[in-house]
C-alpha cells in the first residue's frame, strides 16, 4: 500500500497512521526540497573538489567541521550567555531555565 500524505487515494486509519506519518516526513524533509539540495551539491561539487576532500577528511572529521561537536557545552554557554530585556544572570526565570537545561535534560534536549 502506498500511502500519499495529502492524498485523496487511501484514507489513513489508525492501522496505517505510522507509515502515513513516515511518508509524510521522507516527503517533507527529503522529497520536497530533492530540486534545491541536488542544486546546492551541484554549485559546492563547483567549488570543492571533492576526491581531495575525501582524501583529507574522513566522514567524522567532516561532519565535525562543518557541524561542530557533538558534545556541546552548555556550562561555557551559561557562563558566556549576553542577557537583554531586562534578564540577568542571577533572576530567577535564568537560573531556572538553567538548572532544567543543565540538570535535568539529556543532550539531545538540549541540541
Amino acid at each position: 500500500m502506498e500511502l500519499k500524505p495529502g492524498g485523496a487515494d487511501i484514507p489513513v486509519t489508525k492501522d496505517n497512521r505510522e507509515e502515513f506519518v513516515q511518508l509524510f516526513i521522507d516527503f517533507a524533509f527529503r522529497k520536497q526540497c530533492e530540486a534545491q539540495l541536488a542544486s546546492l551539491k551541484k554549485g559546492f561539487e563547483r567549488m570543492v573538489d571533492i576526491p581531495m576532500l575525501k582524501s583529507l577528511l574522513d566522514p567524522a572529521e567532516l561532519e565535525e567541521a562543518v557541524c561542530g561537536e557533538r558534545k556541546l557545552n552548555f556550562e561555557e554557554l551559561r557562563d558566556t550567555a549576553i542577557y537583554a530585556n531586562g534578564f540577568t544572570p542571577d533572576c530567577p526565570m535564568m537560573k531556572w531555565f538553567w538548572d532544567i537545561v543543565l540538570n535535568e535534560w539529556d543532550d539531545a534536549q538540549r541540541r
